[in-house]
């Protein structure tokens, strides 16, 4: 009787340790990508203010293959395909970034002389930049 009583007990606060840190929102592998949805509205949103046919937007190459994904089978045809090449070989109409990888980035960014603009910062620390020209 103890022990059914013991391990009952051990049972239930394991479950409620789970419980705890349950989410729906990200996975343990790849909480990087738990805003792309969010970003993806955002970025339509603003679309339709730019005067620009395609958006290029610069991306941490973690984001790519979901991003790919949702531009392909969604049909965003105002983004243009992203690669895996990253954001500092050229100057894009918007940035992606996470937080955790692209600090450095985000802060020349976010900085008063340039020239975009934060347009949204997501719960898993990814930013959304725009140039300040469409905004």
């Amino acid at each position: 009787e103890y022990v059914q009583l013991g391990l009952s007990i051990l049972f239930a606060l394991a479950f409620s340790l789970c419980f705890k840190y349950l989410n729906f929102k990200s996975t343990a592998e790849w909480p990087y990508d738990a805003s792309h949805k969010e970003f993806l509205a955002d970025l339509a949103e603003n679309h339709s203010i730019v005067n620009k046919p395609i958006l290029e937007i610069g991306i941490n190459w973690l984001f790519e293959p979901a991003l790919n994904f949702y531009r392909e089978s969604e049909e965003i045809d105002y983004l243009a395909p992203l690669t895996r090449n990253g954001y500092q070989d050229k100057s894009y109409d918007g940035y992606y970034l996470w937080g955790e990888k692209d600090q450095e980035m985000i802060s020349k960014l976010s900085q008063s002389g340039s020239n975009y603009e934060l347009v949204a910062q997501y719960e898993n620390g990814a930013t959304f930049f725009l140039k300040k020209d469409y905004l």
